[in-house]
């Protein structure tokens, strides 16, 4: 018998860095970051108005932007938005919820990607409809062209964890 009572081995978890980010006037947050990703606060562009972080690991980006911006409203067919402004969504998304039980959707955001690179955007749900920017702003992944589904989870992790 083996010493760890046949259990299959796991992964050791990676230990979490606390990031403190955010422009005043807008949500001032905490996020949760597995130490093995690289963070960026653009500081050039950082004000009282404009705040960006972004977080990155082997050709995986993610980016939290907060500006004065103007908002998204997606129309899915599970959530319905009639209305000139609204965007209907047919692609494949994921469901998730937040540290405060936000209703976050990952959405294929391949549209605007750069050659060789995916794009996905996180929105979240407000009263009945989903939109972006969402409480926390703008958050956006960079992928490879075929991402690694573990990946994608640890980024949604790291979004889940976005704390006022």
């Amino acid at each position: 018998q083996s010493p760890l009572g046949g259990a299959s081995p796991t992964k050791t978890p990676v230990a979490k860095v606390q990031i403190k980010a955010g422009a005043t006037g807008h949500t001032l947050y905490m996020v949760s970051v597995p130490s093995d990703w690289k963070s960026n606060k653009d500081e050039v562009n950082n004000s009282d108005t404009s705040d960006t972080l972004t977080l990155s690991k082997d050709g995986y980006s993610l980016v939290i932007h907060q500006a004065n911006m103007g908002g998204s409203l997606y129309s899915f067919e599970d959530a319905k938005v009639d209305g000139p402004f609204a965007q209907e969504y047919k692609g494949t998304y994921v469901d998730f919820t937040g540290a405060n039980g936000e209703k976050y959707r990952r959405i294929d955001a391949s549209s605007q990607n750069k050659p060789g690179e995916k794009n996905f955007a996180v929105v979240e749900k407000k009263t009945d409809s989903y939109q972006a920017p969402t409480t926390f702003g703008s958050l956006s992944y960079n992928t490879p062209l075929n991402p690694a589904s573990d990946m994608l989870d640890e980024m949604d992790d790291i979004i889940s964890s976005l704390k006022k």
